[in-house]
């Protein structure tokens, strides 16, 4: 489990195919301590296992599975990903619970720039919508967000420049494909009454 709370992002410096499997290697841009191989890292919202690790330097085995539903389907050497380690007893829930298991994949249809916020909206498939709420929490590509405005599939995200500078999102551009993980506790809410 996670917390949408980014600890730091790192790059892709290899992209592997071996024997059918995908191999996927992070350097992080900052050092995350205590992980050891078996570990679980959210890589941009999709929770991945560490099979293997050598100071900064991470790698994550893909299942086919996983690159089907995420954006990790057209990962590419150089990219940047957003890096946050599994939630700990006794941690605290900065953001909100976040699994790491990515719903659906939206696009970016805007950006947008005042003097004090960037917002970002966005395309949600429409099967995803009722899972999402104004004001209720939302992670896009790992990052814990709150929804600030929904408009029938559109979804805006108004980004505090604490998630602009430590997330990949300093980048983020009109078109670009992110993870979607909407909030569970509505996923369970919906299975309860629809019994």
């Amino acid at each position: 489990m996670f917390t949408g709370i980014v600890k730091t992002v790192g790059i892709v410096t290899d992209l592997a195919e071996k024997k059918g499997r995908t191999y996927l290697t992070v350097k992080a841009k900052h050092t995350i301590s205590r992980v050891q191989k078996g570990d679980s890292i959210s890589v941009s919202g999709v929770c991945l296992t560490v099979v293997r690790t050598s100071k900064s330097l991470l790698t994550f085995e893909i299942m086919p599975e996983t690159k089907r539903k995420t954006i990790l389907d057209t990962i590419k050497k150089n990219d940047w990903v957003n890096l946050e380690t599994a939630l700990r007893l006794g941690d605290a829930l900065g953001g909100h619970i976040v699994q790491g298991h990515v719903d659906t994949v939206a696009k970016v249809i805007s950006v947008q720039q005042d003097a004090k916020n960037v917002l970002v909206s966005l395309k949600i498939p429409a099967g995803w919508k009722n899972y999402i709420i104004v004001h209720g929490s939302i992670a896009l590509d790992g990052i814990s967000l709150t929804v600030a405005r929904l408009q029938g599939s559109v979804v805006t995200v108004s980004l505090t420049n604490e998630t602009i500078e430590r997330t990949t999102w300093k980048t983020i551009l009109v078109g670009q494909r992110v993870n979607v993980e909407v909030d569970v506790v509505g996923k369970y809410v919906e299975k309860i009454f629809k019994k």
